[in-house]
């Protein structure tokens, strides 16, 4: 895969800011300092660390940028943020990413996480996030569902981990513990604090059947001047008799910093699930795709050599 330019405005800058409400939501707060620091360059990433057991903001936030001059205009933008470059070679600041303690008044702001099985296990994991989002809405705010999924097979693990907020949140999901989530299927909650680990052992990877198993399949030939998102429908549409699409992935190359304009890689990635989905896949290589001729290749997980 090409890598970025190598041009020096190109170049990705770590700056260093404090000074913002920490009570913000990390949404909100991200928004913000978008928005803020939108005159300088392209934001490309904001890093707000959060401690996962209260929900609370760290006092200080990472943003990363790019563009001529970009670092410089930030730094001048400091005003009543207090902003530093803080290159990645640096660590200094990560003694102070430690926990923080939250006040009593926001106790109902604290997250709790949650071990949930009994879900059928043959579904996809969107679908069953949506039935358990479904089934514990009433409980409080369901910030993350987690279902490990064995990436070899697709299948899923028995055990799942909701992760709430909210005041009493915890104790009503764990009220709907033994409930029918639909389909007769009862659905089992229990709590699972953070510095709980006794079920690492069981979420190992589960076994392997050959009409569950993940492929993935190389591609080219598609037109790189279209979007990622068209392309993307383009080859789902295109392959969808093969079996299940379950992820398509494009890269992309950053072309031009001055005009924001970034171009496909000429290849990308489709993970096709399903009997003889991978040799339908490769059936179809050398056929037309909305007047392109795509090619596919097998490109099996402990591939690297693109």
């Amino acid at each position: 895969v090409p890598k970025l330019n190598d041009h020096p405005y190109e170049q990705i800058r770590r700056i260093y800011v404090e000074g913002y409400d920490t009570s913000l939501p990390a949404y909100a707060l991200a928004f913000d300092l978008r928005e803020h620091f939108a005159s300088c360059g392209e934001i490309l990433h904001i890093d707000i660390p959060t401690d996962i057991g209260s929900g609370l903001l760290n006092r200080f936030a990472f943003i990363y940028l790019r563009g001529e001059g970009a670092v410089e205009k930030a730094l001048g933008l400091s005003g009543s943020l207090v902003t530093k470059p803080y290159p990645f070679l640096e660590t200094h600041f990560d003694l102070d990413l430690h926990s923080m303690k939250p006040p009593e008044s926001r106790q109902r702001d604290i997250i709790r996480r949650i071990c949930v099985e009994g879900y059928d296990t043959s579904l996809p994991a969107h679908h069953v996030s949506l039935a358990l989002r479904g089934h514990f809405g009433s409980c409080g705010v369901i910030l993350h569902i987690y279902i490990p999924t064995d990436v070899g097979s697709g299948l899923l693990n028995r055990f799942g981990f909701m992760y709430v907020r909210g005041e009493g949140a915890e104790k009503k999901v764990l009220r709907l513990s033994g409930s029918d989530m639909g389909g007769g299927r009862n659905v089992v909650a229990m709590a699972y604090p953070f510095r709980e680990t006794d079920l690492n052992i069981a979420l190992a990877h589960t076994e392997v059947y050959c009409s569950s198993s993940i492929r993935r399949v190389y591609v080219e030939g598609y037109d790189t001047s279209l979007s990622a998102y068209d392309v993307n429908l383009a080859l789902r549409e295109h392959f969808s008799s093969c079996g299940e699409v379950v992820h398509v992935y494009t890269p992309t190359e950053a072309r031009s910093q001055r005009l924001r304009v970034k171009k496909l890689n000429r290849f990308g990635f489709i993970y096709v699930r399903g009997e003889g989905a991978e040799e339908k896949a490769l059936g179809l290589s050398g056929s037309d795709m909305g007047g392109r001729i795509v090619v596919t290749k097998a490109y099996p997980f402990h591939e690297t050599y693109l």
